[in-house]
């Protein structure tokens, strides 16, 4: 009984200084900045020129602009179509392929997850939260990537629907 005692509280500590270390962490970091590449630019391989994401010609945007500019454009209509205070969000694309984005968006109240489409020369958003993704709001994007979102709800059946 004992050793119990001590294993909770050892546990009880432990977790404790992980909060601690978050919060005090969270308190600290600065808010609605993107991240941006410290390092190599994104290789132009990436950007195939079949999603016409990078002109063939030198005169052309850099692969680093093209990031940046989408990831400013996606960032700006999280908060639009939230309604959030410029700033009060820190959002992170991971994943862009110049058509289809995805990453995260959050703050000191938490945070969640986002997909985006671009259509035209617009980001619309698809979906944004922290739970389950609606079937309804793909329907105007058929192309979006499986490999992005493979389920989604069904409210009329009430289930989730692999893609």
């Amino acid at each position: 009984m004992k050793n119990f005692f001590l294993g909770a509280v050892a546990v009880i500590v432990i977790l404790s200084s992980v909060g601690g270390a978050y919060y005090i962490g969270m308190q600290t970091k600065p808010t609605g900045s993107i991240p941006t590449p410290t390092t190599a630019p994104i290789p132009t391989a990436l950007l195939t020129p079949a999603l016409n994401v990078v002109s063939p010609t030198p005169a052309g945007p850099s692969p680093t602009t093209f990031v940046n500019n989408d990831n400013e454009m996606i960032k700006q209509a999280l908060y639009k179509k939230n309604n959030w205070p410029e700033g009060s969000v820190t959002v992170t694309v991971s994943t862009n392929d110049g058509t289809y984005a995805s990453g995260t968006a959050g703050g000191q109240g938490g945070g969640g997850y986002f997909f985006a489409a671009k259509v035209g020369d617009v980001w619309k958003i698809v979906a944004d939260g922290n739970g389950t993704i609606d079937c309804g709001s793909l329907i105007p994007y058929p192309n979006y990537p499986k490999t992005l979102i493979p389920e989604c709800y069904d409210p009329n059946t009430g289930k989730s629907v692999q893609r």
